[in-house]
């Protein structure tokens, strides 16, 4: 449910700067967000290497040491 900011913060989502009176919500992560933010914090960083038909993780990973 969105809510008017009563602090100066940051996005959780997009990094962006949130000042008193934007619009914002609460992540699954109960990290405050822009309310019409997309979720960019999910898919920043992540590296697109080849995934483990075992254990999902992309490698290097666990299943490769034993």
């Amino acid at each position: 449910m969105p809510f008017e900011a009563r602090y100066r913060g940051r996005c959780a989502s997009c990094g962006e700067g949130i000042t008193p009176g934007d619009l914002v919500e609460y992540d699954d992560s109960n990290r405050v967000v822009h309310f019409d933010c997309e979720d960019e914090a999910q898919t920043q960083g992540i590296d697109d290497g080849e995934v483990c038909d075992e254990c999902w993780l992309i490698k290097p990973c666990a299943c490769e040491e034993g």
